[in-house]
């Protein structure tokens, strides 16, 4: 009798317990398939968020650190600036496409209007203009300016912005060498509102004017409106642009100051205002308005207040000194390697950023998925192998004597080593092939229902968290509603708003998760599956190399004398 027959002679012969040995190894082969297939899909659902996400990237300061406030003296990090030199360094990494920053600044005018969109207002500027006193002030409109690098800026790049008149600055412009007399892009629609066109010059100014002293705050006594440092400088209009603003863009989340609408308001007529310049005209005016500020602080009797004056000013000013930093990659997939790339050029504190905060929620949810999936399938192989070997072990035991005959026949012990492996593996497979199928239709429905939930709570959690408005020196909004960074966010992550789609939508989220059947998930609960039952055998299989058939058969007819 061959061993083939053999083992199906014993399987009907026991029955029981070969019943019993199917239905462990189908339970715990469930086990296995569902967290298996969770685990594919958990990596399947990260790569599939990842290669829908933006191939941008920006760059920030990490705003839970505590910086010195004395110069290093106190032993807290010295806060540094990025440098033009270490942001060309960074977008010369070769995972770059396309890389941009700029400068921003204010400058005033008395003769220009400014142009506000029908139906929209202006409260941002009211409100500043009341607690820093530096806003519109005896008939002057205050204009921003955005200092730009290259011919080919993100705004272009990008397609906010597109020039329909005239020209894009030249090389020599950009980089000329007289800050007081250069030239300049602005919109459509204050060209027409001031009936500007190419050609044409403006005269535009740097301005400070009088602070309050702190007695006078105090008593409320208001000062009239003098002027304290004035700069003018001209730029030749070289080029009219029209703006291609979505109509939803900025319909941004309520902050406690503005409403949604207030903030759209805001950012859209900043945006028609926005004059752009080489950067050498907002680097110049910042530096001068820089050290006038440090002079106005000190007569107006503030700068004594400040413990540390003239180093947090000097901090303040280089903490504002670029924005709009961005870096488009050839492929979000090469996000990680970029910011292990660009470690090395990174100041201490200074972090890569992305807009994975779009899919955050539905992210930590797989997150957590993926960690309770890869404990319950490292527990239910450990448990696996321990009741295999054991239940095996102990159904051996019951056929001391049948394997002792066998052995006193002259039977080799590798061919009834052989005999018990068939028997176990036979059982083995077919309960195997059934528990894939189970486990996965298990997984699948177990693990939709608890991602959504976590989704859905955290989704929740984020709507109910209270949103802040976060400006630079130029007045520049950061848009903390769309993107979702963390308060006291510096207004870098502006920059990346127009590459954002906005969050997603928890529906679209849970699409991305698929808990299917493919070869790689067959190939990997195979081997597992049949990986656990041999080694579950190596026991067993060690106990019947120490079988010695006389002594079984001389114990069995003791037995049957006894009896």
């Amino acid at each position: 009798m061959n061993v083939l027959n053999r083992v199906i002679i014993n399987i009907k012969k026991n029955i029981g317990k070969s019943i019993l040995l199917f239905l462990l190894i189908f339970i715990l082969g469930i086990l296995v398939s569902g967290t298996i297939s969770i685990q594919r899909a958990v990596n399947l659902t990260d790569e599939s968020l990842r290669r829908n996400m933006p191939a941008v990237v920006t760059l920030l300061h990490d705003e839970n650190i505590s910086w010195s406030e004395d110069g290093g003296t106190d032993g807290n990090p010295i806060f540094e600036t990025l440098s033009a030199e270490r942001i060309n360094n960074i977008g010369a990494i070769p995972y770059v496409e396309f890389h941009d920053f700029s400068i921003s600044g204010i400058v005033y005018n008395r003769g220009l209007e400014r142009y506000h969109r029908v139906g929209t207002e202006e409260p941002f500027e009211h409100w500043m203009s009341r607690f820093l006193e530096n806003g519109p002030r005896d008939g002057f409109e205050s204009f921003p300016l955005r200092g730009v690098f290259q011919t080919e800026f993100l705004d272009m790049r990008t397609s906010v912005m597109e020039i329909i008149e005239g020209r894009m600055f030249t090389e020599e412009e950009i980089n000329g060498a007289d800050p007081l007399n250069s030239v300049a892009l602005i919109s459509q629609e204050l060209a027409d509102l001031n009936q500007l066109y190419v050609g044409d010059v403006i005269s535009l100014e740097s301005l400070l004017f009088d602070l309050r002293t702190l007695e006078e705050l105090i008593a409320d006594i208001p000062r009239f409106e003098t002027i304290f440092f004035s700069e003018t400088f001209t730029l030749e209009i070289v080029g009219i642009y029209k703006l291609n603003l979505p109509d939803d863009v900025m319909m941004l989340e309520r902050t406690q100051f503005y409403s949604a609408v207030e903030r759209r308001d805001h950012e859209i007529n900043h945006r028609y205002n926005l004059i752009y310049v080489p950067h050498i005209v907002v680097e110049h005016s910042n530096e001068i308005l820089f050290e006038q500020d440090v002079q106005r602080m000190i007569g107006a009797g503030w700068a004594d207040l400040i413990p540390n004056f003239t180093y947090h000013e000097a901090m303040f000013a280089d903490i504002l000194r670029y924005d709009n930093l961005v870096f488009l990659l050839h492929d979000p997939m090469l996000i990680d390697n970029f910011e292990i790339a660009a470690h090395p050029y990174l100041p201490y504190g200074w972090e890569v950023v992305n807009l994975s905060s779009r899919f955050a929620e539905i992210a930590s949810s797989i997150e957590n998925m993926r960690w309770l999936a890869g404990n319950v399938l490292g527990v239910t192989i450990g448990a696996s192998v321990l009741v295999l070997t054991l239940l095996i072990l102990l159904f051996i035991r019951d056929r001391n004597q049948e394997i002792g005959i066998y052995l006193a026949l002259g039977e080799k012990r590798k061919i009834i080593i052989v005999q018990i492996l068939s028997e176990v593996m036979l059982l083995g497979v077919v309960s195997i092939a059934l528990s894939l199928f189970v486990g996965n239709i298990l997984a699948n429905g177990i693990s939709q229902a608890i991602i959504y939930n976590e989704t859905s709570q955290l989704i929740a959690d984020r709507v109910n968290e209270p949103q802040v408005i976060v400006t630079g020196s130029s007045g520049n909004t950061a848009t903390i509603g769309l993107l979702h960074t963390q308060p006291g966010t510096f207004h870098h992550i502006h920059s990346l708003q127009w590459f954002s789609p906005g969050r997603m939508e928890l529906d679209e989220m849970m699409e991305f998760y698929d808990v299917s059947m493919d070869g790689i998930v067959i190939a990997q609960f195979y081997l597992v599956g049949m990986g656990v039952i041999l080694i579950s055998t190596v026991l067993p299989v060690f106990y019947i190399t120490k079988l010695n058939p006389k002594k079984i058969l001389m114990e069995s007819n003791i037995g049957k004398s006894g009896s």
